[in-house]
């Protein structure tokens, strides 16, 4: 009897352990289930592109953000695998496949596809694991970041333009507190020295002065009028009219009133009117554009150099052409032409003062009008600057 009830206390404690056990299961596989409830709602819900691959680039579960993303159902993104999603050809993504491979877990960047063609930048994480049948698969999240890295450029763009404003504001202070001085203390000493020449009656001398003092005024005023159409063009105040333009009358009219500034160094001036060469631009800009190149030209040639001007006509554009035999300029110098935060004044071959800044002029005039503007140079050969303007269109 004794060894009976042994027996039945010992088959209770086992029955007892059992259920123990048995409640521990649930209450194991409960937890189990609200975790994968938590894990399916995250899925499910998720702002971003979830998706289970396999390393050969098979799809075997998208959440419905995926397909809102891709605009694909479930079936065709099935279907379609991975080089339906992702722009195959892109270098960066063999790089990523292979350091996944490698490593387990890669992320960064890539060239993803929508529905109809529609490419955009993608940032994406990648973790390779292994699933309950023992088989690789690999999760993805993915999320479109184009607005975001289009707003970066946006802010990038703004903080180069706000840079080269601010280089080009200390370039305009530097130039309106040193080179315009120069004129003006000019005016003041060669006045004051002509005044005394003409006190003590030496009337040659002070025609000699008075020529200085012409030249000087001269350039103070080129200096001043293109200060005041960089200020006007870069502050958006300059209005741009482009119309019919005969090339030869304004290129006649431009070397008739610059004639004063060649003229006095002995230089000589070729242009031969071509007919029928009409374009389309703004007068003003374009008169301007003459005024600075032919200025340019003959600051820098020697007395009794030479100028040639040519205007040649193409099927859509007109190429003009200021070329001189002057001093020329290396290829350094020839290259920073057009940038202001490299701009410096360089005396002519009379010591004309300058800025620099009438080359910018040009270029922002030209660029204006739809054309190009470059130069080519040896130094001690001379220099051509050429430009070309829109031609205009009959029709």
């Amino acid at each position: 009897m004794s060894d009976f009830n042994q027996h039945y206390k010992e088959l209770e404690e086992e029955v007892i352990h059992l259920k123990n056990e048995l409640e521990a299961c649930k209450k194991r596989e409960q937890e189990v289930l609200d975790q994968e409830t938590i894990y399916r709602l995250f899925y499910e819900n998720s702002s971003d592109a979830l998706l289970i691959t396999s390393p050969d680039g098979s799809i075997h579960s998208v959440n419905q953000a995926g397909c809102d993303l891709f605009g694909w159902t479930e079936e065709e993104i099935y279907k379609g695998g991975r080089d339906l999603l992702v722009d195959s050809s892109q270098e960066s993504l063999k790089k990523a496949l292979q350091k996944r491979k490698e490593e387990g877990y890669v992320e960064g960047e890539l060239i993803f596809v929508k529905k109809g063609g529609i490419k955009f930048i993608g940032e994406y994480t990648s973790n390779v694991f292994t699933n309950s049948e023992g088989l690789k698969r690999t999760s993805m999240i993915i999320r479109d970041v184009t607005k975001r890295k289009e707003a970066e450029r946006i802010i990038k763009e703004s903080e180069k333009k706000l840079c080269e404003l601010n280089n080009t504001k200390d370039k305009l202070f530097s130039i309106i507190a040193h080179d315009i001085r120069g004129p003006f203390n000019n005016l003041k000493s060669l006045s004051e020295l002509m005044l005394k020449q003409l006190r003590n009656n030496e009337i040659a001398k002070a025609k000699e002065y008075a020529t200085l003092i012409s030249s000087s005024t001269r350039s103070g005023i080129i200096l001043l009028e293109n200060l005041l159409n960089w200020s006007q063009s870069q502050t958006g105040q300059l209005s741009f009219d482009p119309k019919k333009i005969d090339i030869n009358e304004v290129m006649l009219n431009v070397i008739e009133l610059k004639k004063p500034l060649w003229h006095s160094k002995e230089i000589s001036i070729d242009f031969t009117p071509k007919d029928g060469i009409s374009a389309h631009a703004d007068e003003n800009m374009l008169r301007l554009i003459l005024r600075n190149l032919i200025s340019n030209a003959v600051k820098f040639t020697h007395r009794g150099g030479n100028i040639t001007i040519n205007a040649t006509p193409n099927e859509h554009f007109i190429k003009v052409s200021v070329s001189d035999n002057g001093v020329g300029m290396n290829k350094e110098k020839l290259e920073s032409l057009f940038d202001i935060s490299k701009i410096n004044s360089t005396a002519g071959t009379d010591k004309e003062k300058g800025s620099g800044l009438g080359l910018l002029i040009c270029k922002e005039f030209v660029d204006r009008n739809g054309g190009e503007i470059w130069a080519e140079s040896t130094e001690g050969n001379g220099t051509e600057f050429s430009f070309t303007l829109p031609m205009y269109n009959h029709d």
